[in-house]
């Protein structure tokens, strides 16, 4: 089984007087990952809930 997600990183800075992170982090710059992951389940597993292997992973960078 594999999952795949979207992440995005920003850089930037606080703007002067900042008194929190929502409103006040100017983004500079921003890049888009995809991450995916491989898993294996243990069908015979008698534990709730049931063994999850990683098997890979695999981060990719989004050029557009």
């Amino acid at each position: 089984m594999e999952f795949a997600d979207c992440w995005i990183a920003q850089s930037g800075r606080y703007r002067p007087n900042a008194t929190g992170l929502q409103n006040d982090f100017a983004i500079e710059g921003e890049q888009r990952y995809w991450l995916h992951i491989a898993i294996g389940r243990d069908l015979t597993t008698t534990t709730n809930p049931p063994t999850v292997d990683v098997l890979g992973t695999q981060l990719e960078e989004v050029t557009q």
